[in-house]
């Protein structure tokens, strides 16, 4: 376990993240419970990731530009995405801030945030979030872009192209890849041979990070 305090963590961040990963965590819980109860149509979980997004939201600051996943809930939550959008969103309401609900749920927008817009194929969010990186290095600013994907995101064109970009140019670019074991429906046995996803990173001449996803 790494040393909170050796990260410039106290005891008061500890409790803040932790807030932030209860809330998500109740609002997911909830949003099952609605589907179930047949009000709402779709629901896509986020549980058991709540550490990674928190943890990866902490670190940014204003400015920075990102790309979340669908199941990036505790994560927009805290970027100012509230429990009372989400159930907008949810329930397809006109005020659904993502996209006056006309969007399927979970596929966060926000330009007030700097959210970029989610599209339901996996993967399309990281040439979006590169753009926006490419925009930022060229303006000057001291600021990065981000983008969230699951590991069968790792398998598309888009990965591999948005990333090559990325290392050719040197751009102020962080690829967050959450590892749940299963594309849907495909274990990550059958997704890829390469011992950690963190070293497709040398591909592209880019630095690579392997984080225990429950204690980031």
């Amino acid at each position: 376990m790494i040393d909170y305090k050796s990260l410039g963590l106290s005891e008061e961040d500890l409790k803040v993240i932790y807030k932030w990963m209860d809330l998500g965590r109740k609002i997911d819980e909830r949003l099952w419970l609605l589907n179930r109860a047949g009000k709402i149509p779709f629901v896509v979980s986020g549980q058991g990731q709540e550490a990674t997004q928190i943890g990866m939201a902490y670190a940014l600051e204003e400015g920075d530009i990102t790309a979340p996943y669908y199941r990036d809930l505790a994560f927009v939550t805290y970027m100012g995405i509230s429990a009372y959008d989400t159930f907008l969103s949810a329930f397809g309401k006109k005020d659904d801030v993502n996209s006056g609900g006309k969007q399927m749920p979970s596929h966060f927008s926000s330009r007030a945030k700097n959210i970029l817009s989610q599209s339901s194929p996996v993967a399309t969010q990281i040439p979006h979030a590169v753009g926006a990186a490419l925009a930022l290095k060229m303006d000057g600013k001291k600021k990065i872009a981000t983008a969230t994907v699951g590991e069968g995101s790792s398998n598309q064109g888009d990965f591999h192209e948005g990333l090559n970009f990325a290392g050719v140019h040197k751009l102020p670019f962080v690829c967050v890849i959450i590892n749940n074991k299963y594309a849907i429906s495909v274990p990550d046995s059958l997704q890829y041979a390469a011992e950690k996803l963190s070293d497709r990173a040398l591909g592209y001449g880019i630095h690579g990070e392997q984080v225990d996803g429950n204690d980031p």
